[in-house]
């Protein structure tokens, strides 16, 4: 009974088998057709006489809202970096990652004509301080962001937004994948070290690829890459434009130190029989530097 109760746990915990799988992971089109039905939605209200419809509102293409969008997304990210380097136990990449999503998936059904972007991405973050168990208060956020709001008007929003996202708040984190990855990359290439001198290398390596690839995850999560694609392929993709900027094994030694890393031949080796057939050709982070520029996996 324990050993099928134990199966039956790492069944219930594999990613196509959560809400984040099932409901949140789209194709482009599908994409598209949401958002351009949101936009038609606000701007029919914004031409009706209808008692309540909001006059006051400039009207705004789905280009527009796109653009408005990745505005914030963009100060959210700025945002917990800020709060991060005065308290590292709050805002953290766990708090970044679901806030972010709770944002992109509010827009997906609302239009940023209905509810100002500011506000969402403020509550989306008070609402992943909540999930991610990080003590983030309405007083660190509305006084210092968004000062004209009223603290029952955000929590109002709060309730929009968990009905929106239809309660399913549990998300599953290309950063907690890139640990895994970096962990499993490091096992292997410390396999190969023959002295204290190349396990330092070794160490220098992964330091360097954890940081290059969640800085690619970062540009990543303001696409819409988190929409179409799973964590494991985000971090995945991420760590390999990381390692497609070292040298490859058999190269001269790595600027800054560490040491050369066979990228594609660790994914072969580690990866394909589980992996196989689940990896994007390649995820474009235009204008980021991040993932794809001439990356990814075929």
């Amino acid at each position: 009974p324990e050993r099928a109760r134990a199966r039956s746990d790492a069944e219930m915990d594999r990613f196509e088998n959560s809400t984040h799988a099932k409901n949140w992971i789209f194709d482009e089109a599908s994409l598209s057709a949401r958002r351009a039905a949101a936009n038609a939605s606000a701007l029919n209200r914004l031409s009706s006489s209808e008692e309540g419809a909001p006059s006051d509102v400039t009207p705004l293409s789905v280009a527009d809202e796109a653009l408005l969008r990745s505005y914030y997304e963009t100060k959210l990210q700025e945002l917990c970096r800020d709060e991060a380097a005065n308290d590292s136990s709050r805002f953290t990449d766990r708090v970044l990652y679901s806030a972010q999503l709770y944002f992109k998936r509010f827009y997906l059904g609302a239009s940023a004509m209905e509810e100002e972007p500011k506000a969402v991405m403020l509550a989306s973050l008070f609402l992943a301080g909540k999930v991610e168990e990080e003590r983030i208060r309405i007083a660190d956020l509305v006084p210092k962001y968004a000062k004209s709001m009223q603290p029952e008007a955000f929590r109002r929003l709060e309730l929009r937004l968990l009905e929106a996202l239809g309660f399913q708040l549990v998300v599953r984190s290309p950063f907690r994948c890139l640990e895994g990855l970096v962990q499993n990359l490091h096992a292997k290439l410390a396999d190969s070290a023959t002295s204290p001198a190349e396990l330092e290398e070794v160490q220098a390596t992964c330091k360097a690829l954890t940081a290059a690839a969640t800085d690619s995850i970062c540009g990543a999560l303001r696409t819409d890459a988190p929409l179409l694609f799973t964590p494991q392929q985000i971090a995945l993709a991420a760590l390999q434009s990381a390692a497609a900027a070292r040298p490859a094994a058999g190269d001269a030694a790595a600027p800054g130190g560490g040491c050369a890393v066979d990228f594609e031949g660790w994914v072969r080796a580690s990866f394909t029989s589980v992996l196989a057939g689940t990896l994007p050709s390649s995820i474009s982070v235009a204008g980021t530097g991040g993932l794809g520029d001439g990356g990814g996996f075929s």
